[in-house]
């Protein structure tokens, strides 16, 4: 089975078609939420979408890994086109517990108004519980996975907002409440671990995730670092700059120009590439475990991103620093 044969189509795409047939049998009044929400009209005008609404446009890991895995296990549950057909409902049912969390959790920071998403929300819920239901009826482990999963989530989403807001200074601890606020996207491949079998790999699946996620966490702080600011949240990024500057004054005085300065001309972007890289020489180790066909294309975006990330960063220092110089001798 290939990466995308059980969905006959990137899974994003896929999803993104499946999810604009569904909408039909909704009231118009959520139909339009969640469009509007998603623009989904581009979507709908094309028959399906290359990207996906709101994520880039190569397929997550989380909705990658669940494909690797089966193709792991094939003869162990995964062959034929039956297997194809469950594994479909199982991305459709992660797809829809995503999309539930996210307007949650948009609505939660406010970056989202319309009050009739926290309706759509509840909505996706039960979608993607039904689709669960269908694939795991009898399987009480799956739903302790399930239930745990998002209560995981909403909890550590709630403790880093309060961590965040209060402009409490903490330290990498708070990478595991990263981890813990991605939860809901462990389902499908702990699923996939339970339908195999193959609980063995339940953990190294787990560690996986919770790396990638972080690192991806710790990307999203640093894009973020000017509205966290403007909303005077201290996220990791944020404690990380400061635990690396050398101005002893740098929180009681002008914090960011403190932390542009330690950006450029201090160690601070390095100590977030740093942890960033850590978490990815982690995830390598818990692929290694696995043995997953494919395995590199996992971690390459990330590893392509924070390149690109540090290339992106070196010539901003050369700009601030030699670009008065240049600019002088010309």
């Amino acid at each position: 089975m290939t990466e995308t044969s059980a969905q006959g189509a990137p899974i994003l795409a896929a999803l993104s078609s499946r999810l604009i047939s569904h909408l039909a049998s909704w009231p118009r009044s959520l139909q339009t939420a969640l469009e509007e929400y998603l623009e989904l009209g581009r979507i709908g005008d094309a028959g399906h979408s290359s990207t996906g609404p709101k994520v880039s446009a190569e397929d997550p890991f989380w909705l990658r890994l669940p494909n690797l895995l089966a193709q792991k296990y094939h003869g162990q549950g995964f062959e034929g086109g039956q297997a194809i057909s469950w594994l479909a409902d199982l991305l459709w049912g992660q797809w829809c517990l995503f999309l539930s969390f996210r307007l949650q959790d948009d609505l939660f920071d406010q970056d989202a108004e319309n009050p009739a998403l926290i309706l759509v929300s509840s909505l996706l819920r039960l979608e993607s519980e039904a689709a669960f239901q269908s694939l795991f009826e009898t399987d009480p482990r799956f739903w302790d996975v399930f239930r745990d999963c998002q209560k995981a989530t909403y909890e550590a989403a709630a403790e880093i907002d309060r961590l965040q807001a209060t402009q409490e200074e903490t330290g990498d601890e708070i990478l595991n409440l990263y981890a813990q606020a991605s939860s809901v996207f462990r389902v499908g491949g702990l699923a996939v671990c339970l339908k195999s079998g193959e609980v063995g790999d339940l953990e190294a699946v787990r560690q996986l995730y919770d790396h990638l996620a972080i690192a991806g966490q710790i990307v999203d702080d640093l894009m973020d670092l000017e509205e966290d600011l403007d909303r005077n949240r201290h996220s990791y990024a944020v404690n990380k700059i400061l635990r690396t500057s050398a101005e002893s004054t740098s929180r009681g005085g002008n914090l960011r120009q403190g932390l542009v300065r330690n950006l450029i001309y201090g160690r601070g972007s390095e100590a977030l590439i740093e942890a960033i890289r850590e978490q990815l020489v982690a995830a390598r180790a818990e692929l290694e475990k696995l043995e997953l066909p494919d395995e590199e294309s996992l971690v390459r975006k990330f590893t392509d991103g924070l390149d690109q990330l540090e290339q992106a960063l070196h010539r901003l220092r050369v700009d601030v620093v030699l670009g008065p110089l240049l600019q002088a001798n010309t």
